[in-house]
């Protein structure tokens, strides 16, 4: 592309988001247009930085997961009540159930551990416990870890830009109560010159 071509290829993209020596350009037009592009410019940098953010949290996760692992061994545990099942349209993946294991040997625990949809009372679930013999929530798995950090850098996103939209959306109402009173004077002044008999 030529110079003069992309000139007027820029010039043309300069007056239509409102940046121009038209002086039909008012400044709260421009003031919009600064606005809008300040927003996607923002929008833009909001990519890295939501993803920045679901990569370390991410990598926090598995951080914590393998403390957690390190800090406790499996162990077997036996269900002391029927874990219930779903009654509607949602299935119920892990619920909480009473249960009992024993750790150190000859030192028998009784708690809560998760268990899957519909287990019957007796039935043996791995879990994993504290070397004081506390059962814990199973570590998260990289899979897991992944789809968190996932959630979180989209989380991010929509965030950040659901406050840029809502921030232009304010600033185009306030421009436009300005608009709209600029346009008032102007007809207060030229509405009586108007209403003048003409010879």
């Amino acid at each position: 592309m030529s110079s003069s071509r992309w000139t007027r290829t820029l010039a043309g993209h300069t007056r239509r988001v409102g940046w121009g020596r038209s002086t039909l350009r008012r400044a709260t037009d421009r003031i919009e247009a600064a606005t809008v592009l300040a927003a996607l410019a923002l929008a833009v940098a909001a990519v890295p930085l939501a993803t920045h953010v679901g990569t370390a949290t991410y990598h926090h996760d598995l951080a914590v997961s393998a403390e957690q692992t390190a800090a406790s061994r499996p162990a077997v545990a036996t269900l002391l009540r029927n874990a219930p099942v779903a009654t509607g349209d949602q299935p119920i993946l892990a619920v909480s159930v009473p249960a009992t294991w024993t750790y150190p040997p000859g030192h028998r625990h009784t708690g809560t551990v998760t268990a899957p949809e519909g287990a019957v009372a007796g039935s043996r679930v791995a879990v994993r416990i504290t070397p004081t013999g506390t059962a814990i929530v199973e570590p998260m798995t990289r899979y897991q870890a992944w789809n968190h950090g996932g959630m979180m850098t989209m989380a991010t996103l929509v965030g950040i830009l659901a406050g840029l939209a809502t921030l232009v959306l304010l600033i185009h109402r306030r421009l436009d109560r300005a608009r709209y009173a600029a346009w008032d004077a102007e007809w207060r002044q030229v509405a009586p010159r108007w209403a003048q008999p003409t010879n």
